[in-house]
């Protein structure tokens, strides 16, 4: 009797696991060519300002060769391009699957974009509204056909608000002041790869406060899932 009951108990496992498996991830397209950007805590560069106005606790047998790697694990950014989210790691890198083909992108700093959805779950446009702050920077990769090199040229432009933003737009979800990008020329790599000129973070950002500030986009973000939905002799699938 034991024994029919452990089968019995093992056969509902499997079917439980079978069912659950119906809800397969639908993987989402990979580029091969990816779009890289390197975030530094601004008061870590060399020489180093003071870092009596930094609101966290620095031991003070501290070399400044360690510095940086200790203000890293105190920034996490989070940003997101062409439908991908992603944040910054401990090296302060972040990364996304290159999806348009110009030697440029636009990167808007921002605490908050507006996603507006059509008919219930479609992103049908993405908008800043007036009221939130923003900073437009647009880098333009081009390549000095004389020496023989590749550089990043940075511009401030006019944010646009209120009105659809390209999809191959890099948001940065921070306040414009609390990130600094140098506007000069910047050597880079050529090919198929974009290396985007380092950020700065001006201000330690508290990490626990940016993901909870986040979580109210991450539905936006999601993976794609299908689901399978059985009714008489009709199957049909839902992609959502």
């Amino acid at each position: 009797m034991k024994k029919i009951m452990g089968i019995t108990l093992l056969c509902l496992c499997s079917l439980a696991s079978a069912q659950k498996d119906d809800e397969l991830q639908i993987p989402q397209p990979l580029s091969p060519h990816n779009i890289v950007l390197f975030i530094e805590p601004l008061m870590a560069t060399n020489p180093a300002p003071s870092l009596e106005n930094i609101a966290i606790k620095i031991p003070k047998n501290l070399a400044h060769t360690q510095l940086k790697a200790y203000l890293m694990k105190q920034i996490v950014l989070f940003a997101s391009y062409a439908g991908v989210v992603s944040y910054s790691d401990y090296l302060g890198q972040i990364t996304f699957p290159r999806r348009h083909e110009q030697n440029e992108i636009t990167c808007i700093v921002t605490p908050e974009i507006k996603f507006h959805l059509y008919p219930k779950n479609t992103v049908q446009k993405i908008t800043i509204q007036q009221k939130t702050p923003a900073q437009s920077y647009k880098f333009t990769r081009t390549k000095d056909e004389q020496r023989d090199f590749w550089f990043w040229t940075v511009t401030k432009e006019e944010t646009p608000k209120d009105i659809p933003l390209p999809q191959a737009t890099l948001f940065l979800f921070a306040k414009p002041e609390h990130i600094y990008i140098p506007l000069e020329s910047t050597s880079t790599v050529g090919g198929p790869h974009l290396v985007l000129p380092t950020f700065y973070a001006t201000k330690l950002m508290n990490s626990d406060a940016n993901v909870l500030s986040y979580i109210k986009l991450a539905r936006f973000f999601r993976p794609l899932k299908k689901m399978i939905k059985k009714s008489d002799d009709r199957i049909g699938m839902q992609v959502f």
